[in-house]
């Protein structure tokens, strides 16, 4: 029993040493540098996921940091409107089947290998398509009055 409380408080201890701040390093203290003035008061989940999120980034190509940069002021750039709207759609997607998501992933990769013209097309055609949906179910809601 006491090599068990020995074992977990070892492994505890271990854990909140491994998230001060000296303890990282220093390409995560670069990637960390906007949070260095709060660490001392974040919790120890909320560092270890800073220093994992840190570490993924580190291991990035400069592809993929290019592109994820460019998601990130994307994202930025909405409205708290549009971001609730978005974060909304993504939970509801991923309440989904896994069939359903892939037919979804199948259709959004279609989509996107077509020529930003045919994206346009199909852009305006669901808009008509979605203003024609709303305007009858409006005509049906007032037959009912």
């Amino acid at each position: 029993m006491i090599k068990v409380l020995f074992i977990i408080l070892t492994l505890a201890s271990f854990n909140v040493l491994a998230t001060e701040w000296q303890q990282l390093s220093s390409a995560q203290q670069q990637v960390l540098v906007n949070v260095k003035s709060n660490w001392q008061q974040l919790d120890t989940a909320t560092r270890d996921k800073l220093v994992k999120g840190a570490q993924r980034w580190i291991n990035m190509s400069p592809e993929q940091r290019e592109r994820i940069s460019t998601q990130h002021q994307r994202w930025q750039s909405l409205s708290d409107a549009k971001k609730q709207e978005l974060s909304q759609n993504y939970e509801a997607f991923k309440k989904l089947p896994k069939e359903k998501k892939k037919a979804l992933r199948e259709t959004h990769k279609q989509f996107k290998s077509l020529s930003k013209e045919k994206q346009q097309a199909l852009r305006k055609q669901y808009k008509q398509a979605v203003k024609l949906k709303h305007k009858t179910k409006v005509k049906r809601m007032r037959k009912k009055n």
